[in-house]
């Protein structure tokens, strides 16, 4: 399960977070996890604890029954690398960083916090989402480490949505299903110091539960590996329907521009990718590039536009 778990979905078997009964975020993935049909073990952490949600609370990765697939760290964004070299040092697989303040904005001691995450995943292997995301949710999978219910209850379908703002994503999907639009997976990639756009669509290529991609984008990391990917995905087969993998995408300062004048600051300091190179990208990867304003007008044609290829 480990060699198909390079973005941080089929997981075989537990969960790792901070947990704290005061803490809605914690509260809400390990209640998504526990109700909605998770099969393998979930395993609350927190060295002030011996026991939360009437289940057992352990003090850290060296306290827990088994070595475990993926951690849902849900603290501060100064605990994190210490969290996760331990973590690491015990056998941690692979993690999601819900936490601010690593990698994005030009304080230096949030700069340097991010690099070291970085470096602290291509030291040990570790592949991580994030930092500064939501969560994921893979339907299919049962792997509800997303803190809305409402998305997690969502029917299982044939698109994956890869978001690098988690607002943007509860905005979209809530609209989309609406429309009857179902997913495969939800995955908010955040500032994406470690997996990036081009690692998920690699993954969802593969995916025999996905045969639409869609992306919302802030910045494009790894350009190169990007265009190799979307490229990848225009000439794929999706195993179950024999069909070529839709790919599109939108970017945020189009797509939301209520928020995008804050983006460069929440998501990693990268500047807009602009519109002119942004289509060169997407022309040449031969996938299709569908751009949007703020109005109704705008996004019912987007996502009626998806309902019909999905």
């Amino acid at each position: 399960m480990w060699l198909r778990l390079r973005p941080g979905f089929t997981v075989a078997g537990q969960r790792r977070s901070r947990a704290s009964e005061r803490g809605e975020w914690p509260s809400a993935l390990y209640k998504n996890l526990n109700d909605l049909g998770f099969q393998g073990s979930v395993y609350p952490v927190n060295p002030r604890r011996d026991e939360i949600w009437d289940v057992t609370c352990y003090a850290d990765f060296a306290s827990l029954p088994e070595p475990v697939d993926l951690a849902l760290v849900v603290i501060p964004g100064g605990a994190v690398l210490n969290v996760l070299e331990e973590g690491t040092a015990h056998g941690l697989k692979s993690a999601v960083v819900f936490a601010a303040n690593m990698g994005e904005g030009d304080d230096p001691e949030v700069v340097a916090r991010g690099r070291a995450l970085t470096e602290l995943c291509e030291r040990t292997g570790l592949r991580a989402c994030g930092p500064n995301c939501m969560g994921i949710v893979s339907a299919h999978n049962k792997v509800f480490a997303y803190p809305n219910e409402a998305m997690c209850r969502m029917p299982a379908g044939n698109v994956a949505a890869v978001f690098q703002s988690g607002g943007a994503m509860m905005y979209w999907a809530d609209a989309a299903a609406a429309r009857g639009i179902r997913f495969s997976h939800m995955i908010t990639s955040g500032n994406e110091l470690d997996l990036v756009l081009a690692d998920y669509v690699d993954y969802l290529i593969d995916d025999p539960g996905t045969d639409i991609i869609v992306l919302m984008i802030e910045a494009i990391r790894r350009p190169d590996a990007f265009m190799q990917a979307a490229a990848r995905a225009l000439a794929s087969k999706a195993p179950q329907t024999a069909q070529s993998v839709a790919l599109a995408g939108f970017l945020c300062n189009d797509a939301f521009r209520e928020v995008s004048a804050q983006a460069i600051q929440l998501h990693g300091g990268i500047a807009y990718t602009q519109e002119h190179v942004a289509h060169l990208y997407w022309r040449r990867a031969r996938a299709t590039l569908s751009m949007f304003g703020d109005s109704d007008l705008h996004r019912e044609a987007y996502l009626s536009a998806w309902e019909a290829a999905a």
